[in-house]
């Protein structure tokens, strides 16, 4: 996520990364409820420095994370890249169907807790992505608030959306969603 970070610094966006508990030096093991109390312990971090607007982008298993923190906390925008409907889907995609239900011990169902974001949405998928398949992510935009934009991305696979211009993408999203928000006196 660096470069993306890099990126959006670039464009004027204020970034914090976060890692996963558990991973690249942080403490801890990654659990479902541990990866979302850090988010949320992330967003009230930046939040109680700054009275700014909070955006999040996040890709891939983040995406899972960003969903319940967009849910519980006010930002002013969320971009979702490559994100699923569940681990129980993903699984499924995997390794056909099985009553994987009961059996994944964390099962990230982003697809139960959309429909509570109020920010603005964009989701952003690639259309040969092997990891998280296309049609979850399209399943998900399906399940969310009225009014989210859902970018099929032509020819991306999972890891190569920046390459296919998703990250500018994400960047128009926010700056638009911020002007229509100081035109609209919300900031």
């Amino acid at each position: 996520m660096a470069g993306k970070g890099e990126a959006l610094v670039a464009a004027g966006f204020g970034v914090l990364l976060v890692e996963y508990r558990g991973y690249a030096g942080s403490s801890g093991a990654p659990t479902e409820a541990g990866v979302i109390a850090d988010g949320l312990a992330s967003y009230d971090y930046v939040r109680a420095r700054s009275d700014q607007p909070i955006g999040l982008y996040a890709h891939s298993l983040g995406t899972a994370i960003a969903v319940p923190v967009a849910a519980a906390r006010e930002v002013f925008a969320v971009v979702l890249a490559a994100p699923m409907t569940s681990i129980i889907d993903v699984a499924r995609y995997r390794m056909g169907w099985v009553p994987f239900d009961g059996m994944i011990r964390y099962p990230f169902r982003s697809d139960l807790r959309i429909g509570a974001i109020t920010a603005p949405l964009l989701i952003l998928h690639g259309t040969e992505d092997k990891v998280i398949p296309f049609a979850l992510g399209s399943r998900l935009a399906a399940l969310a608030p009225t009014g989210t934009k859902f970018v099929a991305i032509e020819g991306a696979g999972h890891n190569d959306l920046p390459d296919f211009g998703a990250l500018g993408m994400a960047i128009t999203f926010f700056d638009e969603t911020l002007a229509r928000d100081r035109d609209a006196g919300r900031q």
